[in-house]
C-alpha cells in the first residue's frame, strides 16, 4: 500500500500534468528520513496516462527508472496513433486507438522481459494475444494471455537485445478469434 505522502505527491504531480504544467519527479519514498534521499529525475513525466503507469511501477526507484526523454508523439504513415516516453529500463506507450486509456509498458529485470497493458475498458475481452520479438526470435512469438480489460506477462530473455511487445484484445467466436481494435503500438524493454 502506498504511504499517504506518496499518494499526495502523485496526486499533486498528476494534477499539475493534467492542468498543463510540468512537475519535478520525486522518487517513490516511504515517508520519514527516506524523503531526504528521494531520487529526482531531470526529465519530467508530462502525460497523465503515462505518469499513472510509471507511478504504479514504482516511479524513479521502480522497474523503469527515470525518464530519458520527454513524451513523444507516435505516428504511423503520417497519422497520429499515440504517445511514448523512454525510461532507463524500457518505455511506456499510450496506444490511443485501442482505448483512450490504453497504456502498455515493457521493461527488463533479472534476465526477464516484462510487459503489461490496460485498460481496454469499457471493452472486456475473452483473451489477449501478445506478440513479442527479439534478436533471438526475429519472426516473433504469439501467446494468448488472460482475459478482462488488462494484463501482463514475462518471458525469460534469450539474448542481450531488446524485446518488443504488442497486444490485442479478442473475443472468441465460432469462426475463431475476433479482435476488433487490432494491435497496439509497441513497447520495448531497452532502447
Amino acid at each position: 500500500m502506498l504511504s499517504a505522502n506518496r499518494r499526495l505527491v502523485g496526486l499533486a504531480m498528476a494534477s499539475a500534468v493534467v492542468l498543463g504544467g510540468a512537475a519535478a519527479v520525486p522518487a517513490a519514498a516511504e515517508g520519514g528520513a527516506a524523503e531526504a534521499r528521494a531520487r529526482y529525475c531531470r526529465i519530467s513525466v508530462d502525460n497523465a496516462y503515462i505518469y499513472k503507469r510509471w507511478s504504479e511501477l514504482g516511479g524513479s526507484d521502480g522497474f523503469l527508472g527515470c525518464p530519458r526523454t520527454g513524451t513523444k508523439n507516435v505516428t504511423v504513415n503520417g497519422v497520429w496513433k499515440g504517445q511514448r516516453q523512454y525510461f532507463e529500463n524500457g518505455n511506456i506507450t499510450r496506444s490511443y486507438y485501442q482505448g483512450r486509456r490504453m497504456v502498455i509498458a515493457a521493461w527488463e529485470r533479472d534476465g526477464h522481459a516484462f510487459f503489461n497493458w490496460g485498460t481496454t475498458s469499457p471493452r472486456f475481452y475473452d483473451t489477449f494475444v501478445v506478440r513479442y520479438t527479439s534478436p533471438a526470435e526475429t519472426q516473433g512469438r504469439l501467446r494468448q494471455v488472460g482475459r478482462g480489460t488488462s494484463g501482463g506477462m514475462w518471458v525469460k530473455k534469450r539474448t542481450t537485445g531488446d524485446y518488443t511487445f504488442r497486444v490485442k484484445g479478442c473475443y472468441r467466436t465460432a469462426q475463431g478469434l475476433r479482435c476488433p481494435q487490432g494491435w497496439t503500438l509497441t513497447a520495448t524493454t531497452r532502447n
